[in-house]
């Protein structure tokens, strides 16, 4: 089910990966990431990471940090992806 930005940001905050309908062609997505804060007290801080698929066989993704634009902020065609859990040696 398609969603607003401010719905798939939940999501992404809960561990989730989101996803635009315009990007699953090129296999974009986001995730979140933590990083610990140089700062004391500080605690973590919240990173969005865009995961992109690359041309090179020997690193077939890239992730960078990522800002929404405008267009993202506003678009209504975000998925919340569902990951099928793996069971090992079956």
């Amino acid at each position: 089910m398609l969603t607003s930005f401010s719905v798939a940001l939940e999501a992404v905050k809960s561990g989730k990966i989101i996803q635009r309908q315009c990007w699953k062609q090129s296999d974009m997505s986001v995730h979140l990431i933590q990083l610990k804060s140089d700062v004391k007290d500080m605690g973590f801080t919240p990173i969005l990471m865009v995961r992109m698929r690359t041309l090179d066989e020997k690193q077939p993704y890239i992730s960078a940090p990522w800002n929404p634009s405008i267009i993202e902020l506003l678009a209504n065609d975000w998925d919340i992806i569902i990951l099928k859990e793996v069971k090992s040696g079956t």
